[in-house]
């Protein structure tokens, strides 16, 4: 049988004493000469088209640098869902970033968010798989399904192993949408 160094020995935790004693310095916790804080403006719509955004009273708020809106950013063509910049044109999911706030700090940023304007005009939206798969649902992906979608199989893609599948089960699992996950600094 094989000697293994680390199984079933403790481990010391070379950096636990720093951990406790609260001298580990953190990513939000360095400071850096002109360092700019961000805060994202989402959408509270599962779908809407974005008539327009004003960003004019947020630039107005002592220390907010700069409001970017997908005009400011290039045109690229998202892959997938995840891949998105800020909404351009539409949005199609609630929380998809429509503007970013630069600010000199994060009181600065938050203040100048709540400053901006949207102009929605909420579209019909898909809300369950029945729905989406009526002839008539509204289209996520208007020119088809991105070319370089890492999830195709949520698009509706089957793999090529169910063909050969002896059983294939088909349910519906109601609950809730929303993923959780523990932040660390």
């Amino acid at each position: 049988m094989a000697s293994h160094s680390f199984v079933g020995k403790p481990t010391p935790l070379l950096d636990g004493r720093a951990k406790v004693t609260g001298s580990t310095r953190f990513t939000p916790d360095l400071t850096m000469p002109g360092l700019l804080h961000a805060r994202f403006l989402t959408s509270p719509y599962a779908h809407a088209a974005i008539r327009g955004i004003d960003a004019a009273a947020a630039l107005a708020v002592p220390g907010v640098v700069a409001v970017l809106t997908a005009a400011d950013m290039p045109n690229i063509v998202p892959s997938s869902r995840t891949r998105l910049l800020l909404a351009r044109d539409r949005v199609i999911f609630v929380g998809q970033p429509v503007a970013l706030v630069l600010a000199i700090g994060e009181g600065e940023a938050e203040d100048g968010l709540g400053k901006i304007q949207v102009d929605y005009d909420p579209l019909p939206a898909v809300i369950s798989i029945d729905a989406a798969l009526e002839p008539d649902a509204p289209l996520l992906w208007r020119n088809g399904v991105p070319s370089g979608s890492d999830n195709a199989s949520m698009h509706g893609v089957r793999p090529a192993r169910w063909e050969t599948a002896l059983t294939i089960t088909w349910n519906s699992f109601p609950g809730e949408t929303r993923g959780g996950g523990n932040f660390k600094p």
